[in-house]
């Protein structure tokens, strides 16, 4: 079973191998590597032919993959090169210890900052005014109005139209008959003689003409009229 350290090697003319990594690791810190051949043949390659095909398998350059095939060069590849090399390690060590305390110190100060508080102020309005039903609370400018109700009796007195007389007027004509005294003057004119007999004039106002009068001689005025003296 191939170990998780080894990782396979194939390359031109059937070449198949592995590489140790723990022994000969394959991260550039060396420049040859040794590669076990089957038959467990060893030779060693430079990294630089290698090439990476995936995780645990490698591919060898066709000019080194013959090389390490060809049986007449095992004399030469067979002779390790030793290289040593330098491992630079590091730990941590402790130096010393620090000791941490904390003390508490008290100090006084003077603090003077503003601090906000609400006053409510509440007026109140009378309004006594009839509403259908109870109004919500409303907002004008920073104030809020809450209004307060109560329930009152409400006495109230309307009209109501009983009756209607309908009156009409019309104009009835009728006859009734009826006997009336009426007066009239009548001027009666008397002719008068010298010694107070009365004068035959023979004629009443009638029979004058309109608008005649008599003189206090008894004679017949301008306009006609015989007047009686006196």
């Amino acid at each position: 079973m191939k170990s998780s350290h080894c990782v396979e090697v194939t390359g031109s003319n059937g070449l198949q191998g592995t590489i140790d990594t723990r022994a000969w690791p394959l991260d550039g810190k060396r420049r040859e590597v040794e590669l076990i051949l089957e038959g467990g043949r060893r030779v060693m390659v430079p990294v630089e032919f290698l090439e990476r095909v995936d995780e645990g398998h490698y591919r060898l350059a066709g000019e080194a993959a013959r090389l390490a095939t060809d049986s007449t060069a095992e004399a030469a590849v067979a002779v390790p090169v030793i290289e040593e090399s330098l491992t630079v390690g590091k730990r941590t060590v402790e130096t010393g210890r620090v000791r941490i305390r904390k003390v508490i110190r008290e100090e006084q100060e003077t603090l003077d900052e503003p601090l906000n508080r609400e006053e409510v102020t509440v007026d109140r309005v009378a309004v006594n005014r009839l509403v259908d039903k109870a109004p919500d609370a409303r907002q004008e400018g920073d104030d809020w109005i809450i209004p307060v109700v109560e329930e009152v009796l409400v006495v109230e007195k309307r009209l109501m139209v009983r009756e209607e007389l309908h009156v009409r007027k019309r104009v009835v004509a009728e006859r009734r008959p009826q006997q009336v005294t009426l007066r009239r003057e009548e001027v009666v004119v008397e002719r008068v003689g010298a010694q107070g007999a009365r004068a035959d004039s023979g004629a009443a106002e009638g029979e004058r003409p309109p608008g005649s009068a008599v003189t206090s001689d008894g004679a017949e005025g301008s306009d006609g009229m015989t007047v009686a003296p006196r």
